[in-house]
């Protein structure tokens, strides 16, 4: 593994794009409006930290999950410094399970790689918490959005969270059986309604 430094963050040697999530993390700044509480957020895409961060200045805790090794091994070291982000190196699904990253259809797009099955990297489920308390979901997974609701429908239910997932089209859908807008039509039918949009993220609360 190979590492640079952008903006002063560690960061992968071979990613060229997934720095403008850098500029996105202003996007949050749209939820503020929708919360009633500021108490937990679970954030998944956690990459090289940028999220997270941003989320951990919002919220009193926030839980993180990234599969990716690399972007692991920045997150940490880039989020060293904030005592309220507990990370975990995982993926977010609705059945526990292996996968490792494929890394074939966006080489130098390191944020754009997705999972498969294989490897030794474990898929959680966040029912399977079953946190006392949670007040915003935010998931960037490339498709597997949908994936991670389905394991957290007694969360939805439960909590009622805001929750903001990122819709867009992506060349590798086909590939893990997921049509665009799967996310956006599961949440609908979990009685949630769509709040705002911004860039390629859609905030979604409870009808």
């Amino acid at each position: 593994m190979q590492f640079k430094t952008v903006r002063g963050l560690k960061w992968p040697a071979i990613d060229q794009e997934m720095m403008m999530v850098m500029d996105y993390k202003e996007d949050l700044r749209r939820i503020q409006p929708f919360l009633e509480n500021k108490r937990v957020a679970i954030q998944a895409g956690g990459a090289a930290g940028i999220w997270p961060m941003a989320l951990a200045n919002i919220f009193n805790t926030v839980y993180t999950f990234e599969p990716n090794p690399e972007h692991f091994i920045c997150l940490c070291e880039n989020t060293n410094c904030y005592d309220n982000i507990i990370r975990f190196q995982s993926a977010l699904g609705n059945e526990k399970d292996f996968v490792e990253m494929n890394t074939s259809i966006y080489p130098t797009n390191t944020g754009a790689w997705f999972v498969q099955k294989g490897g030794v990297t474990p898929t959680l489920k966040i029912d399977d918490f079953r946190f006392p308390v949670v007040d915003f979901i935010c998931l960037d997974i490339e498709g597997y959005e949908v994936n991670a609701l389905k394991g957290a429908i007694h969360t939805l239910v439960e909590h009622q969270p805001l929750v903001m997932i990122e819709s867009k089209q992506l060349r590798h859908y086909k590939d893990i059986g997921i049509e665009n807008g799967d996310s956006d039509r599961f949440l609908l039918s979990m009685g949630y309604k769509e709040l705002d949009r911004i860039h390629r993220d859609v905030i979604y609360g409870p009808s």
